[in-house]
């Protein structure tokens, strides 16, 4: 349960009707085959009969698994299926920082308590679905009415697609951190730069209770005695244990 590995997903929809395999079987040494496999099986007569049980993969490999909507259409007509993916990993293991003080250490994801697993977010957002549809797009518009010129929306309102990415996470205590940027497989130059972060304003003036957990860090942790600021966070935060650097001019006068 310590693991980085540890957690669940989870695909669903709401539609009446499905067929559903868990698990692909091998057909071959090639990585498409179990494509083909899975479009026989569908071209016959529109639904799955694969196999249904979920068994542990061998070490380093991965099943894939297939949830079909089943319906008829009559000519020229259309329906909207919706599917949903959660997920519910609750560790983050501190594999950015080289410092031995924090390097291998686990925080644990905001949203893991909220849930015993993904069915449980899986339920949840199908329970709360059409509200939070609504709330979201509630957002969206409030947004993009705005009297500012389209331009600067669209920069702006752009750059809050970076929130749900593998740039940014909150830990246990709601606290927000960000990498820089984003690499292949995970964030790249950790953590809450100063002289990055204070450029980006989107946390700031849209979800300004984020922004403050930052700010919150970097004054009441990330501050010397002497009044000089670590322009990088260590994860999770201890004032014994700071970023060895001098400090970043910008990104401390940026935070105020």
């Amino acid at each position: 349960e310590k693991d980085q590995r540890h957690g669940t997903m989870a695909l669903g929809t709401l539609w009446p009707r499905v067929s559903v395999v868990t698990r692909w079987p091998a057909l071959g040494g090639w990585d498409w085959w179990d494509l083909r496999a899975l479009w026989d099986d569908f071209a016959e007569d529109g639904g799955l009969k694969g196999p249904s049980d979920a068994v542990p993969t061998p070490e380093g490999q991965t099943d894939g698994a297939t949830l079909c909507a089943m319906m008829e259409l009559e000519p020229g007509e259309s329906l909207t299926v919706p599917f949903f993916l959660t997920w519910h990993f609750p560790n983050r293991v501190v594999d950015w920082h080289d410092e031995p003080e924090v390097r291998g250490k686990t925080v644990q994801n905001y949203y893991s308590p909220w849930f015993k697993d993904s069915w449980g977010g899986m339920k949840y957002l199908t329970q709360e679905f059409e509200r939070l549809h609504r709330e979201s797009r509630t957002f969206e518009e409030a947004f993009y009415s705005s009297t500012l010129p389209p331009e600067a929306l669209e920069s702006a309102g752009n750059q809050l697609a970076t929130l749900r990415s593998s740039v940014s996470f909150r830990d246990g205590e709601g606290r927000f951190f960000g990498f820089e940027g984003s690499g292949e497989r995970k964030g790249c130059c950790p953590m809450n730069c100063t002289h990055v972060w204070n450029y980006a304003q989107s946390v700031a003036w849209l979800f300004p209770d984020l922004e403050k957990t930052a700010r919150e860090v970097d004054f009441s942790i990330n501050t010397r005695p002497g009044g000089d600021m670590a322009f990088r966070t260590l994860v999770p935060p201890n004032p014994d244990v700071l970023w060895k650097h001098a400090p970043a001019a910008d990104g401390q006068m940026g935070t105020i």
